[in-house]
């Protein structure tokens, strides 16, 4: 039997009995951990979770490009991307976004040789990139430079074929561990193209891309941004046709704030670094004057149990039940800071309402703050049971070529 305890705070034990069994066959077959099926399992259905987490194993057809339209059109980096001979298109829905094709997924050469890479890297070799050193988890002992190899998964499953560059128990200082020759599916190196290069594309998400939309920034307002991705930190400085003070930044670690730096700067936008407000704030201690922001736009840690591809997961229910209490003391710290009227736009790349619908109807409950839902162009409102859900953002992977998203816009009334 399915034993369900508190269900209210998503929390909740498998014991036993057929449904158990099914759980852990998915378990095995999907490489994800028994606690996070289990979940998916009982919100969404066990067939409805099969459908997902075989989306999430398996990348976007598209890859979608965000063109930053203050410094270019989209038209011309389009015409730029098809120039390098890459399958692309402009979206429909929205007109600074352009869809790049995936191709895959191909048969592998099978070799006598393996080696065993770490999760991120096996799903890196799985689109196509090298393998580098800090990647490996182990090689077979027999292996020399030259050799044909294949790149598995702790787990087996074969990700890519090519040609090792070192010997068994050599450490590699510069260059691939393997160069790869074949790969499950094949990305087109995007960044080594002009627009990418000057900062004028980047890769980001639809899902994103609506999200921040609705939250419409404006250029006179004071507005605030916790560890956002650095493409949709660019995406609010277009969207208020520049960068300005009046835009906060704040990271949680140095690490954090240093990697959205290093980020902008791959992206020549170095100069934005001067012209906006960083900060690195330890989220326990998080706090703005009362009244103080327009806007706060917030990205906090979260499973990415949405992230594609993923090829294996291995959260605990309890790593998911934390994640959420800390976007709740997070974000409890922060809506006393916002003015009345003010708005939130909280996100995530989970599909666990523990991380989505249930943090938002704390907030509604605890605040009052008023749920808003603006024109759907490619999301959808989440399925569940939940109260205020019908006003979310959800892309769920198995309908959509997009990571898995939740977002939900609240009012400070």
């Amino acid at each position: 039997m399915l034993k369900v305890i508190s269900l209210s705070d998503g929390e909740f034990i498998v014991t036993g009995g057929p449904i158990n069994r099914e759980i852990r066959g998915m378990q095995s077959k999907f490489h994800y951990s028994v606690d996070i099926v289990a979940r998916l399992s009982l919100f969404y259905s066990i067939f409805r979770s099969v459908k997902l987490i075989t989306a999430l194993r398996r990348p976007n057809r598209y890859i979608a490009v965000r063109v930053n339209t203050l410094n270019t059109t989209p038209e011309k980096v389009l015409n730029k991307i098809v120039e390098a001979g890459i399958d692309a298109r402009a979206s429909k829905v929205y007109e600074e976004i352009i869809f790049v094709k995936i191709d895959g997924p191909f048969e592998i050469k099978i070799a006598n040789k393996k080696i065993v890479a770490k999760d991120k890297s096996a799903e890196g070799v799985y689109m196509g990139a090298n393998l580098y050193m800090p990647g490996v988890l182990r090689m077979d002992n027999d292996i020399n430079p030259g050799d044909p190899v294949n790149v598995i998964t702790k787990f087996g499953d074969v990700v890519g074929y090519g040609i090792s560059q070192i010997a068994s128990g050599e450490k590699a200082s510069k260059g691939p561990v393997v160069e790869i020759k074949e790969s499950v599916y094949r990305a087109p190196n995007l960044y080594t193209l002009r627009p990418f290069i000057l900062g004028d594309a980047y890769i980001a998400s639809v899902a994103s891309t609506e999200a921040l939309r609705w939250f419409s920034p404006e250029r006179d307002e004071n507005i605030l941004c916790v560890s956002p991705t650095v493409q949709d930190l660019v995406y609010v400085v277009q969207l208020v046709g520049g960068p300005s003070e009046n835009i906060k930044v704040v990271s949680k670690t140095e690490l954090e704030d240093a990697k959205l730096k290093e980020g902008l700067r791959k992206m020549k936008l170095g100069d934005w670094e001067r012209k906006l407000r960083f900060y690195v704030i330890d989220y326990k201690q998080i706090r703005f004057p009362k009244n103080s922001l327009d806007a706060i736009y917030i990205t906090p840690r979260n499973s990415k149990i949405g992230i594609r591809p993923r090829l294996t997961a291995t959260l605990t229910e309890s790593e998911i039940l934390a994640f959420s209490r800390d976007m709740l003391m997070l974000i409890n710290n922060l809506i006393p800071s916002l003015r009345p009227g003010g708005r939130l736009l909280f996100n995530t790349n989970s599909l666990d309402p523990a991380e989505g619908e249930f943090v938002t109807q704390k907030l509604i409950d605890s605040w009052g703050l008023e749920p808003i839902a603006k024109r759907r162009r490619w999301t959808t409102p989440s399925v569940l049971d939940i109260p205020y859900s019908d006003k979310a953002i959800r892309v769920y992977p198995d309908e959509k070529e997009d990571h898995a998203y939740y977002g939900a816009l609240l009012i400070r009334e």
